[in-house]
């Protein structure tokens, strides 16, 4: 019997269990990788066909469309720009486009942003192989998977934070592992989703200094992030569109209309600030954040500190989704919070034996920390799955509601290249062309009447804005211009007459 053998034999099943994943974790990882991507791009899709997914759907989709047509960017659905540039940093959309062009279907879309979302695993493995082993990597992966913020995120339309979440994942790696040039490609891809991404960057930069990284790594990130961010709302956002100031802005007014207002009243009004974090609902949406990772990133504070403003921009919002877990928010958080945990995990392995500070666990040692913490955390994630509500099983064992085939058939009425203003769940299906709009006109900063630039109107009475689209349906009858074309189901298509 060789040495190995002996070592083997004299293995407890605690360790030849471990060692099972251990020696097979590229496998396993290839496995867990395919899973995730396949049941959640048809999970994506499924919830599409419930008819439960918005205008973004729509937006996103026809701004792709319109740069594989030769105009950049292009949207129509806001009254004071007509590029998506004009409102927030959405190149993303523009890197999709290749990909659309060859397979040019809103399931695409689905799909690229599922396949983002799983390749957000492969830094965090990495991460913790090289610390932990390959073992603990897969259970970091299993967390990051089993993540509700991830799963909901990933499922809540076409969003380019989820996104971001995923290539701020690779600047972690890259700037761990001293490949300065490996992270440009991630640098410039997290830059492209939303203006938050942008200071996500610049906070990287911070945990690159905090973790004594070469100077220029922390510089890099940080000009980077605060740069991209002033071009985009100084220079870029004002020159392709009408509006002033950064539209987001609103869900700050009770602390200032910008930046600099927002800034002078946390210093010379704490306590209002205070108030405003230390609501309920706030604290709620920060044990739900932290309870499945054990509230272990916070021992770690080079990857705690920086994600402090990125929480800071939810918890001082007024926007209730903003500050909950079923939602996108969270996504720049997410890789900030996984990489902690990894920090975390490995501080928690590496205690020596210190009995009279830490009793047992410091009497466990090293590779028996590593599993004990790396289940426990398995343990807390699967557990808020089931406390807070996995969103798989409402997606696969729901039912579209049977009046989807009058709203169906009532959208094969409308000519392909119509302008077309449709109702929120009913707009993602609408086909794709140049003039699309949200019915009812000015939600969410949309066009304020879009029922003047629409020949078609397709109203659902029974939507969330029922009322108000029913009051606009008292108001265009009383029209000369506008005529029903079919009505049924509580939906109402109208269009304009010639």
């Amino acid at each position: 019997m060789v040495k190995g053998d002996h070592a083997a034999a004299r293995a407890s099943p605690w360790e030849r269990l471990w060692h099972w994943p251990e020696s097979r974790s590229g496998y396993l990882l290839a496995m867990m990788l395919t899973l995730f991507f396949v049941l959640f791009s048809l999970a994506a899709v499924r919830k599409y066909e419930l008819f439960r997914m918005g205008f973004d759907v729509a937006l996103i989709h026809q701004a792709v469309w319109n740069t594989v047509q030769g105009r950049f960017l292009e949207t129509h659905a806001y009254d004071f720009t007509n590029s998506l540039l004009g409102v927030d940093s959405l190149w993303m959309a523009a890197w999709l486009a290749p990909i659309y062009a060859l397979f040019p279907s809103v399931y695409t879309l689905f799909i690229a942003q599922m396949a983002i979302v799983t390749l957000g695993a492969l830094p965090l493995y990495w991460l913790t192989r090289e610390r932990l082993g390959g073992a603990a990597g897969l259970l970091m992966v299993a967390v990051y998977f089993l993540y509700l913020p991830v799963e909901y995120g990933s499922l809540y339309e076409i969003r380019l934070r989820i996104m971001a979440m995923a290539w701020l994942g690779f600047l972690f790696l890259f700037v761990e592992r001293r490949k300065y040039w490996a992270m440009w490609p991630f640098l410039l891809l997290a830059l492209s989703c939303r203006l938050d991404a942008t200071i996500a960057v610049a906070m990287v930069g911070l945990y690159a200094f905090l973790r004594r990284r070469p100077w220029y790594y922390g510089v890099t990130l940080l000009a980077a992030g605060l740069g991209w961010y002033l071009a985009m709302t100084q220079v870029i956002i004002p020159s392709l569109s009408t509006r002033s100031g950064y539209m987001f802005l609103e869900h700050y007014q009770a602390l200032g209309n910008t930046p600099v207002e927002i800034l002078r009243t946390a210093v010379t009004q704490p306590l209002l600030v205070l108030r405003t974090i230390f609501q309920p609902a706030k604290v709620w949406y920060l044990f739900q954040m932290g309870i499945p990772l054990l509230f272990a990133p916070l021992l770690s504070p080079q990857a705690s500190l920086p994600v402090i403003p990125l929480f800071l921009l939810n918890l001082l919002s007024s926007r209730s989704i903003q500050f909950d877990i079923y939602h996108h928010y969270q996504g720049p958080i997410t890789a900030f919070l996984m990489v902690g945990t990894i920090l975390a995990w490995e501080k928690l392995a590496r205690i020596g034996e210190r009995p009279r500070l830490l009793g047992w666990w410091g009497r466990l040692g090293r590779e028996n920390r590593i599993r004990f913490f790396g289940l426990a955390l398995l343990a807390a994630s699967l557990a808020c799955n089931l406390a807070f509500r996995n969103p798989l099983p409402s997606i696969f064992f729901g039912r579209a509601p049977e009046r989807t085939a009058t709203a169906r058939a009532l959208i094969a009425r409308i000519p392909p290249d119509a302008p077309v203003a449709a109702s929120n769940l009913l707009s993602p299906f609408i086909p794709m062309r140049r003039d699309l709009f949200l019915i009812p006109g000015g939600a969410f900063h949309y066009a304020e009447h879009p029922e003047e630039r629409a020949d078609y109107i397709l109203l659902d009475l029974q939507s969330e804005f029922g009322e108000e689209e029913k009051a606009l349906l008292e108001t265009l009858r009383a029209q000369p211009s506008w005529e029903v074309l079919a009505e049924q189901d509580g939906y109402v298509l109208l269009m304009r007459r010639r």
